[in-house]
């Protein structure tokens, strides 16, 4: 035992012996349920098995050599205990990535997670600050935006926003949400539009039987900013299945210019080969 590894033994020694022995009966109660509660679903079932076995059979360096890793445990069959066990082995992979060292293992790595609004933490909004370093490609899947603001709960805006700040490449299959909706407005951005007005007039007044009626029109262009999307056209987009099977998307990647000429383009997706 090194002089820093006796330090920390030190102070576990002083706390439980003097102060945990010197806390209130109620005090020391309450803690130890606090803590009992938190850690009980970890020392059980098919989460220890997963998470907290002596001898674990997963480690994410195992990623570097060209293991794919497959958490089978959906949140709709294993609810809570499913959820813990897939955010846990998550975050785990995410803090090994972190402290990687890619001069001596350069290997891409990657992180998928269906239906993330189910297993999001603030972790991956970090960790998406820090993933391109690490060569780690992210993808998450969702339904909307809605649903991400939903999972973060308090201050959601500015967390939301910062995780898909450092998503390049962004996918929108057909879309009815509100927010999600105005987000991929905003990030395809506006451009110049002409538009074009016309009218015409006849009528005609008591002279009209000895002169005639009287006609007339005017017609012209205005130039405006508007998106370059509008929700009719994310509302549109096919959603696959019989008989064409092929799904519409918009693709939008920061930095990249498609064939149309601009950072995004509409395009399908066959669902059969």
């Amino acid at each position: 035992m090194n002089d820093s590894q006796r330090a920390d033994f030190d102070l576990a020694i002083v706390f439980f012996m003097e102060e945990w022995a010197g806390l209130n009966s109620r005090t020391r109660s309450t803690v130890e349920s606090t803590l009992t509660s938190a850690t009980d679903a970890l020392s059980r079932g098919a989460v220890r098995d997963m998470v907290s076995a002596p001898n674990p059979n997963f480690s994410p360096e195992s990623l570097y050599n060209g293991s794919v890793v497959i958490v089978d445990f959906p949140v709709l069959v294993y609810r809570d205990i499913g959820q813990l066990i897939q955010v846990v082995l998550k975050y785990c992979t995410q803090r090994c990535h972190g402290r990687r060292d890619i001069n001596r293992n350069a290997r891409p790595t990657f992180i998928v997670c269906d239906e993330c609004h189910l297993l999001i933490v603030d972790a991956d909004q970090a960790f998406q600050t820090t993933a391109r370093s690490s060569h780690t490609a992210v993808v998450y899947a969702t339904q909307s935006i809605s649903t991400y603001l939903e999972a973060f709960g308090s201050q959601s805006e500015a967390r939301v926003h910062s995780l898909l700040g450092n998503l390049q490449t962004q996918i929108f299959h057909q879309q009815t949400d509100i927010k999600t909706i105005n987000y991929v407005q905003e990030l395809v951005g506006r451009s110049r539009q002409l538009f074009m007005n016309s009218n015409a007039t006849r009528g005609g007044d008591w002279l009209a039987p000895l002169w005639g009626e009287s006609s007339g029109g005017s017609a012209g262009f205005s130039e405006s900013f508007e998106f370059e999307l509008q929700a009719g056209e994310l509302n549109g987009l096919a959603k696959g299945g019989p008989p064409h099977w092929f799904t519409e998307v918009i693709v939008y990647q920061g930095g990249r210019r498609f064939p149309n000429d601009r950072t995004w383009c509409r395009t399908a997706i066959p669902q059969r080969r």
